[in-house]
C-alpha cells in the first residue's frame, strides 16, 4: 500500500529546526514520510518549486504541502484522514482570515495576483474571493488529474516574476481546472497570524507569513536554545 507524505520547500535553508521539529512530529504521529525540496525552479519565483512536489513524490498516495514558515501543532489530527475522495484539493480560504479580509488584499493579492494571467488568457474565470485559497498548505491525492493540475500551475507562470503571481496562478489554474474540486477546510488547519497577535495553540497550524516571521525567528530562537541545553535535572 502507498504511503503518505508531508513535503515542504526549504530553499537557502529557510526552514527553522523549530518547524522541522513539528513536521516530523506530525510524521511520527500520523505514520507518514518527510520530504524537503531544495531546487530553485524559476527566478524570482521563490517557493513555486512547491508545485513540482506531486511530480517528484509521484510514488506516494496523498501529499500535503505545507509552507515553511508555518507550525503544526502536536494536537492536530490526522490531516490525511480529511481526504476521503480522488481528484480533491483540501485548503484554507485566503481571504475569509482575518488579516486578509480587506480591501488592501483584494486589490493586492487578488487582483494583482491575477489580472497578468486572466488578461493574457481570456477564456480563463477569475476564481471567486471566497474561494480562492491560502497556498501555503494543501492536501491532494497523487494521480494523472493532479499532476496535471500544478503542470498547468507551471505553465500559466509568467516568465517575467510579480508579486502574489504564485499563488493567484495557482488559484486560477485550480478554479478552472475541470477535474479537480476544491473543498475549503476551516482556518484551524493554516491560521495567518495577524501582525503583533500570537499563534492560538488550539489551531492545528499557526502560518507565519509577512510580519509574524518575526515572531516565528523569536520562537524558533527558543526551541534552538532549549535543545542545546537539554533537559534539565
Amino acid at each position: 500500500m502507498k504511503r503518505n507524505c508531508i513535503f515542504v520547500v526549504n530553499i537557502g535553508n529557510f526552514l527553522t529546526d523549530y518547524s522541522r521539529h513539528s513536521f516530523l512530529n506530525a510524521c511520527e504521529r500520523w505514520d507518514c514520510d518527510y520530504a524537503e525540496i531544495h531546487d530553485f525552479i524559476r527566478p524570482g519565483y521563490a517557493s513555486c518549486s512547491k508545485h513540482i512536489g506531486p511530480s517528484r513524490l509521484r510514488g506516494y498516495h496523498k501529499l500535503m504541502m505545507i509552507d515553511g514558515d508555518t507550525v503544526i501543532s502536536d494536537h492536530a489530527p490526522n490531516i490525511f484522514d480529511n481526504l476521503n475522495q480522488e481528484n480533491v484539493l483540501l485548503a484554507v480560504g485566503d481571504y475569509l482570515q482575518k488579516p486578509n479580509h480587506c480591501e488592501k488584499w483584494l486589490v493586492g493579492p487578488y487582483k494583482i495576483g491575477t489580472s497578468k494571467v486572466l488578461t493574457s488568457h481570456p477564456k480563463l474565470k477569475a476564481p471567486p474571493p471566497d474561494t480562492f485559497v491560502n497556498g501555503g498548505m494543501w492536501v491532494i491525492t497523487i494521480n494523472a488529474d493532479s499532476l496535471a493540475l500544478f503542470d498547468k500551475v507551471m505553465e500559466l507562470l509568467p516568465e517575467k516574476p510579480q508579486k502574489y503571481m504564485e499563488q493567484g496562478v495557482f488559484n486560477i489554474a485550480l478554479h478552472n481546472d475541470p477535474n479537480i474540486k476544491l473543498c475549503l477546510l476551516d482556518e484551524t488547519w493554516n491560521h495567518m497570524i495577524p501582525a503583533g497577535e500570537q499563534p492560538i495553540q488550539e489551531y492545528y497550524i499557526n502560518h507565519f507569513g509577512g510580519d509574524a516571521r518575526a515572531l516565528l525567528k523569536s520562537l524558533a530562537t527558543k526551541y534552538e536554545h532549549a535543545a542545546k541545553s537539554g533537559p534539565q535535572a
